[in-house]
């Protein structure tokens, strides 16, 4: 765990020990944060053809059930679940 945020050398580093741990071809879903493009990120991307990165897109409601519109709750403005809460 990290106390301070982290950097793309830091995001290069876990894509590393995934790339030791994992066999075959590697599919890693990041959001479009800068340090998911940074220098070390690009250099390890160069360096291997097993590891593919692919970004969330920068908005998109209909794939994060959070968002969904008070209609598709149980009753009528309602959500599924507390507002205070996420579903598990």
């Amino acid at each position: 765990m990290y106390e301070n945020n982290i950097q793309a050398e830091e995001v290069a580093a876990f894509l590393r020990h995934l790339l030791h741990r994992a066999p075959g071809h590697l599919v890693v879903l990041l959001d479009n944060g800068g340090i998911h493009r940074g220098e070390p990120v690009q250099e390890l991307l160069a360096r291997t053809s097993r590891l593919h990165l692919e970004p969330f897109p920068p908005y998109a409601p209909e794939l994060n059930p959070t968002a969904l519109p008070a209609r598709e709750g149980p009753g009528r403005g309602e959500r599924p679940w507390p507002a205070s809460t996420k579903p598990s």
